[in-house]
């Protein structure tokens, strides 16, 4: 194929703010978790597929299966709300108190839930 530019799991792009490796990273509708750290505008590397631990609000309870939104202000995994991305889906149960979940993420683009 000669279109093909290249496999897009991983991408480099510039920081849409200071990350750190692990991070998540919401740049638009393109979600990725930061390999590398970075300053703001620098370019870092992303993971744009896989699974990953991801930081969640601590009252949200996740089912096996359950969707996986991002709050893109506070960049914590949270339940369906208006405003926020859905970016996976939960691969391990994460009950009240936990501050992570186990995200397979969906690719590398997000869908924001309408108001």
């Amino acid at each position: 194929m000669r279109n093909k530019i290249f496999s897009g799991d991983t991408l480099t792009l510039p920081a849409p703010y200071d990350v750190l490796s692990g991070d998540p990273v919401l740049i638009g509708n393109l979600f990725l978790v930061a390999s590398v750290d970075a300053k703001k505008g620098e370019l870092f590397s992303g993971e744009a597929e896989g699974a990953f631990n991801l930081p969640k609000d601590p009252a949200l309870v996740v089912a096996i299966g359950d969707p996986i939104y991002l709050d893109p202000t506070s960049r914590v995994c949270i339940g369906k709300a208006a405003g926020k991305h859905l970016i996976g889906a939960a691969i391990a149960a994460a009950g009240n108190g936990a501050g992570v979940v186990a995200v397979r993420l969906n690719a590398t683009t997000t869908m924001m839930v309408a108001a």
